[in-house]
């Protein structure tokens, strides 16, 4: 649902409150993401919360990029199917530790 908003769906005249409707469905995702830290890491709610960020700021500060919105999408992505698939995301980090 955030990624309509981020992308412009918000701007239309008569979808005045699906702005907020979209920040609150953002808010709910990452709250759950924050319950899942013991059972996915911190990985996924961090990069869910820097696309959130990016996202937010974005929208306040530079209104006509469409750059950051996307990277914001996408990292609302990565962080919610880091989520919820877990076990791949401890295999990178492992793979990492065991080469360095």
């Amino acid at each position: 649902m955030s990624m309509f908003g981020s992308l412009g769906l918000a701007k239309l005249p008569y979808m005045k409150w699906l702005l907020p409707v979209m920040m609150i469905f953002l808010a709910i995702h990452l709250f759950f993401l924050y319950k899942r830290i013991r059972v996915a890491g911190y990985l996924p709610f961090i990069i869910s919360m820097l696309g959130a960020v990016f996202i937010m700021s974005s929208r306040a500060f530079f209104p006509g990029t469409q750059w950051s919105l996307v990277a914001g999408v996408g990292m609302i992505l990565t962080g919610s199917l880091l989520s919820n698939f877990p076990n791949v995301s401890l295999k990178l980090i492992h793979k990492k530790h065991k080469i360095a």
